[in-house]
């Protein structure tokens, strides 16, 4: 079933996660943690979900998704487990439509501080290896949801990939004009007010939701590595919310941009999510696209 290594192309995820070895093999044995990230999208919603956690069991994730283009379709994905060692090794055998090979995924964890290493393999058969970036893309994104979705994960990661490179893409993040007309959710508007892009400066800005209300936000600035990263602090006029580190990372003529934001407290975490800051963030990132476009 599963294709012999040299006629396949070898994915390899290593993540540090912000949870203990037994609550990521949690979310991976239990079926409500399970159909809450794995193989999920910010705007898909669950059709169908199995999952029998034992050596030889299945498991099964359909999704009803809408493309870019605004087109209906539905994404299937079923697996059977091969190799179940918890809390700290899985193996098993996956496809996306009835009529694909088999492929092989090894998953990994082992202890790391107050959290984890997850190294995750995927063998791809060789007709897919032209899709090696977009399955790497994806196996990240499922491990950036179950951060996401995870209560006492203190983060939430947002990640887009965008089809220019770093240079082209890094300084609309820092110039008001441009942030004008993409940053934030949708149906939201952003004044600035004053920015000194730079180590130590400062933008003050004003989003002004649907509903005219107006959020007043401030950002400090702690670091700026041109293309490649830039550090904040956020919050409103009086305090400190979080901290957001965008990366940006080539991917071939692309880049892929990450947005890591680390909450003070778990209770802002919970509001943030209340809020819809993860369907902002993405959100946010699919105006910026739409404006580079």
């Amino acid at each position: 079933m599963n294709p012999t290594q040299s006629q396949t192309t070898l994915i390899e995820v290593v993540r540090t996660l912000p949870l203990s070895c037994e609550r990521v093999a949690e979310a991976l044995l239990t079926l409500d943690r399970f159909q809450s990230f794995m193989f999920r999208t910010p705007t898909g919603t669950l059709i169908a979900a199995h999952l029998e956690p034992i050596e030889g069991g299945t498991f099964l994730i359909d999704e009803a998704r809408t493309s870019k283009e605004g087109a209906p379709s539905t994404a299937h994905h079923e697996g059977i487990w091969r190799t179940i060692h918890a809390p700290h090794r899985f193996e098993f055998d996956f496809r996306t439509e009835n009529e694909e090979p088999w492929t092989r995924v090894n998953l990994e964890l082992k202890p790391v501080g107050e959290g984890c290493e997850a190294k995750l393999t995927h063998d791809l058969a060789p007709e897919y290896h032209s899709y090696a970036t977009q399955v790497r893309f994806g196996w990240n994104t499922i491990f950036d949801t179950l951060i996401n979705c995870t209560p006492e994960a203190p983060q939430v990661i947002v990640r887009r990939r965008l089809p220019l490179a770093p240079e082209q893409v890094f300084p609309h993040f820092l110039n008001p004009e441009s942030l004008a007309q993409w940053w934030g959710p949708n149906g939201f508007r952003t004044i600035t007010h004053s920015m000194d892009a730079r180590e130590g400066g400062t933008w003050r800005f004003t989003m002004i939701g649907p509903d005219d209300h107006p959020w007043e936000n401030k950002v400090d600035y702690k670091e700026i590595v041109p293309n490649q990263r830039i550090r904040f602090e956020h919050g409103d006029p009086e305090a400190v919310h979080f901290e957001n580190l965008i990366e940006f990372t080539p991917v071939g003529d692309e880049t892929e941009v990450t947005l890591r934001l680390t909450c003070r407290t778990l209770e802002q975490k919970q509001t943030m999510r209340e809020f819809g800051a993860i369907e902002g963030g993405h959100q946010t990132l699919g105006r910026l696209e739409n404006h580079l476009s």
